[in-house]
């Protein structure tokens, strides 16, 4: 009984944090990532928002944007933002 009660609660923390990573990962909200900047070839961290948009037909887009990188510090992101496509 003992062994079956701890893979349930096993089981549970497990998809707990599986359900917890997916949010983290795709979920709205702002985000601290670590990414190659493909225009000056250097590691970047950038801070980007993540916002789901439903349509009228009821089909979810997902909105991605950089609001800071480490490369252009103070400065506006007004580059072409390559590095979305890392996320």
């Amino acid at each position: 009984m003992d062994v079956y009660m701890g893979f349930a609660v096993g089981a549970v923390l497990l998809a707990g944090g599986a359900v917890t990573d997916l949010i983290r990962h795709w979920g709205s909200g702002f985000h601290a990532r670590d990414v190659r900047c493909p225009l000056h070839d250097q590691r970047a961290i950038i801070s980007s928002s993540c916002v789901t948009l439903v349509g009228e037909d009821g089909r979810a887009s997902i909105e991605r944007d950089v609001l800071q990188c480490s490369l252009l510090p103070g400065q506006p992101v007004n580059c072409d933002k390559r590095c979305l496509a890392q996320l």
